[in-house]
């Protein structure tokens, strides 16, 4: 299992913030069904901080453990095109083994 940084921006009017919500769209849930396509199984994505409704980001880093064998460009890659035009990730990296995106 390798554990993956993200960075990434978005426009954040179609969303309810970045974490999960039970009813309303999340860039959050966004980006993990994104991955879990990429990667074929269902992941669990934590981002650096919260935001609210409507807020945008221009560098948000998240991190995931996956197990792949994809390159991080090939996942960018990948990731960019299911996600929709709001939703861009700009960098993908190998993190360290204790790296956390919210610590």
């Amino acid at each position: 299992m390798r554990n993956i940084a993200l960075k990434l921006m978005y426009n954040g009017t179609a969303y309810h913030g970045w974490q999960m919500q039970r009813t309303e769209a999340s860039v959050q849930e966004t980006l993990q069904r994104g991955l879990s396509m990429v990667c074929g199984e269902r992941v669990r994505l934590t981002g650096v901080g919260r935001t609210d409704a409507g807020v945008h980001a221009r560098a948000m880093v998240a991190s995931v453990r996956l197990d792949t064998d994809l390159s991080p460009e090939e996942i960018r890659d990948y990731l960019n095109r299911y996600l929709p035009d709001a939703i861009a990730v700009r960098e993908v990296k190998e993190a360290g083994e204790r790296f956390h995106a919210r610590y």
